[in-house]
């Protein structure tokens, strides 16, 4: 029985100088599987990634351009290292409407690109949606994402939302938001939404819990995330870890 963080950018530059007390860190604490992201700050991002995965057995990568840097980079890149055998996942990727809507329409073309090509070389999506729910949904549906499946990271929609991704193949990852005080309707959606649709996630170096919230958050602290799962849930913390665990072996196939 151990955790998997299903989402952390190990490869920014916030984990240069101690990555391995991190790794080391978060193997006291059981978990011993992690899906580094390869986006969010360009090119690099996917080559940090790949490195990273080959040199740690432990570590997999995902690849993709964030949706805030459609506009930057050549989705070529892209498809060069998503048939790297360490990468399971394509991403992340999606819509972030928040930062900005000057450059929606690239956004959304790259967005396609990317689950075009999650579904030829069958690797599952990992979708970054800021202010932008349903315009994903509808897209993930035009494009037939439900081929590829996938994950909404970092999950800030409701019940309904949950329900129509599940009909998608698509599941929902929780970071450490859903420890937050006032996050009180993250936490009632949670209660709801079926543990076979749940990862946990860290986002790190973003997103530390409540206990340590504007800290660096690393991969230790998806224990923080499973222990309010399971009080929200009224479950037990093994149940939450070995479903979650289970989730994540299955959608990633690792």
């Amino acid at each position: 029985m151990y955790l998997i963080d299903t989402h952390i950018h190990l490869g920014a530059p916030a984990y240069a100088n101690d990555l391995d007390l991190v790794l080391k860190r978060a193997l006291t604490a059981n978990v011993k599987k992690y899906i580094c992201i390869g986006a969010g700050y360009g090119l690099k991002s996917m080559q940090d990634a790949i490195a990273l995965s080959t040199k740690y057995s432990s570590i997999f990568a995902a690849v993709g351009l964030h949706p805030c840097e459609a506009q930057e980079h050549e989705f070529e890149a892209v498809k060069t290292y998503a048939v790297h055998d360490r990468v399971v996942a394509i991403g992340e990727t999606g819509l972030d409407f928040y930062h900005s809507t000057k450059f929606t329409s690239i956004q959304e073309e790259q967005f396609r690109k990317h689950i075009q090509l999650a579904r030829s070389i069958k690797k599952p999506l990992i979708i970054h949606s800021r202010s932008a729910g349903q315009r994903c949904l509808e897209i993930l549906i035009e494009e037939q994402a439900k081929d590829a499946g996938g994950v909404f990271h970092c999950f800030g929609e409701d019940e309904i939302f949950a329900e129509k991704l599940l009909n998608l193949n698509f599941l929902i990852s929780i970071p450490g938001i859903i420890t937050f005080k006032n996050a009180i309707q993250l936490r009632e959606v949670v209660s709801k939404v079926p543990l076979s649709q749940i990862m946990l996630e860290t986002d790190g170096p973003f997103l530390a819990p409540q206990r340590v919230r504007g800290q660096r958050a690393e991969s230790a602290h998806v224990v923080d995330v499973a222990e309010t799962i399971a009080k929200v849930k009224n479950i037990s913390f093994e149940e939450v870890v070995i479903g979650t665990t289970q989730n994540a072996e299955r959608l990633f196939r690792i």
